[in-house]
């Protein structure tokens, strides 16, 4: 590995918002709008969309003989997880994360503006889970009170809006619908 290509690497992961997963035209251009001078990040295996800020991603070289997640669901939760980014998908797509989840984010006060903010929270809470000393003993305790930041949006009473993702442990996300 060329120092060139860790170095393109952490430029990337510094300068991601999200990963985006099967959204449709709009949702697209409301991606792109609002994140238009920052990584938006489209898997090796979709058509990247027209726009400065999509970049096409996929599992670094200098990591590439570990990544042997088949599952297309895993995959895109595993190079959200190496950009430190949150995934981004539509309403229809959102169950397909259901079997990672191991807790729900619901809100009955889901719009454009909270999505923006809790998209940046998202960030956050992948970092931390990531800093965490504990992480690996600790999945309920990390999610319980990381859960708090959503505040602002929270309600159990209201639809499934995103998932808090795990994957053997040790690959983590979150995962948001559009609104």
């Amino acid at each position: 590995m060329q120092p060139e290509d860790l170095i393109r690497y952490a430029a990337l992961v510094k300068n991601m918002r999200c990963i985006i997963y099967k959204l449709n035209g709009e949702e697209v251009s409301i991606i792109k709008k609002y994140h238009r001078n920052r990584g938006v990040g489209v898997l090796e295996s979709q058509e990247v969309p027209a726009g400065k800020c999509f970049v096409k991603v996929h599992v670094p070289e200098f990591i590439s003989d570990i990544a042997e997640l088949q599952n297309p669901i895993e995959r895109v939760i595993f190079i959200s997880s190496l950009y430190l980014a949150p995934i981004v998908t539509s309403k229809s797509h959102l169950n397909d994360f259901a079997k990672f989840s191991v807790k729900d984010i619901k809100s009955s006060n889901y719009n454009i503006r909270e999505f923006l903010r809790h998209l940046r929270i998202s960030e956050y809470s992948i970092i931390d889970f990531y800093l965490s000393k504990e992480r690996g003993m600790l999945m309920d305790k990390f999610v319980n009170e990381d859960i708090k930041r959503f505040w602002r949006i929270m309600n159990e009473k209201g639809q499934i809006i995103g998932h808090y993702l795990f994957v053997n442990q040790e690959i983590f996300s979150i995962v948001l619908s559009m609104p």
